[in-house]
């Protein structure tokens, strides 16, 4: 009889716990459920596209041109950064996949925005394998709209895209396992894409709502947003930062150009103008 007034006892707690959080707690907004369900959908929506192409410096200097790769191999591409605690927590994984799947698979690892020594001073230190290249001004990232790391796309032998996901993988062989087979499969069939076939896909295709867009500001204010930090504490520059300081720089360049306010000051007097305006000191 003790113990099941306990339990009512206790039943009754949590009941009055969870009443008083759900009253005091306020609801999420009808905009932020819209960004969170959007963001959720975001992955699935370049599946079937064709790979936007790219070409970036890898750290031994030469030169990765996805326009050349595609076709040959299952091509997974791993957007990641240093200071990235999940990036790291992947990359024994996938190395562990490159290593048993390297006759069949090019992986190819993308650090976002950092300095060649440090990026390589991380590759030798994880012992990596597997070629990797520098995204300089977060150009490449910003055409598959990586917008948090790592992030990681799965391009089949015809140049579409097959997966692409955010998040660390946690078990290789299972995350990319069915893609290679299909990939075999397809190459067996004669599906692969040549370079000029690849090129004229990209020519035609569609990628409106997906990657990076920004309206130009012109060839000054554009250079401007890509050297400027954003104030907002983030490592972007405010190109590719989507805060609202930045937007309001964004809007600052804008109207200040066009009404010639910033004519007679250099990019450098600028950038210090708005730095104190939006409170870097």
């Amino acid at each position: 009889m003790a113990n099941r007034t306990l339990v009512l006892l206790i039943a009754m707690f949590t009941f009055l716990v969870a009443s008083a959080h759900l009253k005091y707690k306020s609801a999420p907004d009808f905009l932020s459920m819209m960004e969170t369900a959007e963001f959720i959908k975001e992955p699935t929506k370049w599946i079937g596209k064709t790979a936007p192409n790219i070409e970036l410096e890898l750290l031994d200097g030469s030169k990765f041109k996805l326009e050349d790769a595609v076709g040959q191999k299952l091509l997974i591409i791993n957007f990641f950064a240093t200071w990235c605690g999940p990036c790291r927590k992947e990359m024994p994984e996938l190395e562990k996949y490159f290593k048993n799947h390297s006759d069949k698979v090019l992986l190819l690892a993308v650090d976002q925005k950092e300095d060649k020594d440090k990026v390589k001073s991380f590759v030798d230190k994880m012992g990596l394998s597997f070629p990797v290249a520098l995204d300089k001004n977060g150009a490449a990232g910003g055409l598959y709209g990586v917008k948090s790391l790592p992030v990681t796309v799965v391009v089949d032998v015809s140049g579409h895209i097959m997966d692409r996901r955010d998040g660390a993988v946690s078990n290789a062989e299972v995350t990319f396992g069915q893609y290679l087979m299909q990939n075999e499969m397809m190459i067996s069939a004669g599906l692969s894409v040549n370079r000029e076939k690849y090129l004229e896909a990209i020519a035609h295709e569609d990628y409106q709502g997906l990657g990076k867009k920004r309206k130009s500001l012109g060839s000054r204010g554009d250079a401007i947003t890509a050297k400027m930090s954003c104030p907002c504490g983030c490592k972007d520059k405010v190109n590719d930062c989507s805060c609202d300081t930045a937007k309001k720089i964004n809007k600052d360049l804008k109207e200040g150009f066009a009404s010639k306010t910033y004519e007679n000051m250099t990019d450098a007097q600028i950038i210090t103008s708005l730095n104190e305006k939006y409170c870097v000191k």
